[in-house]
């Protein structure tokens, strides 16, 4: 999952220019820091957990949580 949202934003940023998405305010979470942020959050040992993405964007944050949750 964490690979396909990485590609898709990869193709939007090629899309637009760096001055274009500056002047829309959009910066993008990249995978490495995507990935180390999911390694600091504490996973509580229980059947169901709640995640609230701090991320206004693709959902890399996300998608790099899950990637965590699912390798155990």
């Amino acid at each position: 999952m964490l690979n396909a949202v990485d590609e898709r934003t990869e193709e939007y940023m090629a899309s637009k220019s760096k001055a274009e998405r500056k002047s829309l305010g959009q910066f993008f979470t990249s995978k490495s820091a995507a990935r180390f942020m999911a390694s600091l959050f504490t996973i509580p040992c229980q059947s169901a957990i709640r995640i609230l993405d701090p991320g206004a964007g693709s959902g890399v944050l996300s998608a790099a949580l899950i990637e965590r949750l699912e390798s155990g």
